[in-house]
């Protein structure tokens, strides 16, 4: 299900915590403005910034960009892939049509795109990029 289209995620300055809601820039710097309060605003560390895909795995976790997930997809089982980036539009449907999962961040040379439409009951995020990067280390299997 595709939900708060134009929501972010990133770690607060300061701190590991990681903050969800609306990115705006207030003073110079960006902030994550908290969407149930919008007196509350957290400065964030950019480089930590993972927009929402606007899906949510089996377990009903958001799926933002630079998580870490496994599924299973037309019969391939995908173990440990980023996910980075939305791909296409679909002016019809005014939406984005897909994501992208690689095993080496932003590599487009060597990545799988899945598609919206597609059943997301199977995806999983396991952790992310920043927190849990030993999850896309290159390992023998």
């Amino acid at each position: 299900m595709r939900e708060n289209i134009g929501m972010f995620k990133a770690q607060r300055i300061n701190s590991v915590e990681w903050v969800t809601g609306l990115l705006t820039i207030m003073w110079g710097q960006y902030h994550i403005i908290n969407p149930n309060d919008e007196n509350t605003a957290y400065p964030i560390k950019t480089e930590t910034l993972c927009e929402f895909t606007g899906l949510t795995d089996k377990n009903g976790n958001r799926i933002f960009e630079g998580d870490i997930v496994q599924t299973e997809y037309n019969g391939i089982f995908y173990k440990d892939y980023v996910v980075f980036g939305k791909i296409g539009y679909d002016y019809q449907n005014n939406g984005l049509t897909g994501f992208a999962l690689s095993k080496q961040y932003e590599d487009m040379s060597n990545c799988y795109i899945i598609e919206y439409g597609n059943d997301f009951s199977k995806c999983e995020v396991i952790g992310n990029k920043f927190d849990n990067p030993e999850l896309l280390e290159v390992r023998d299997e």
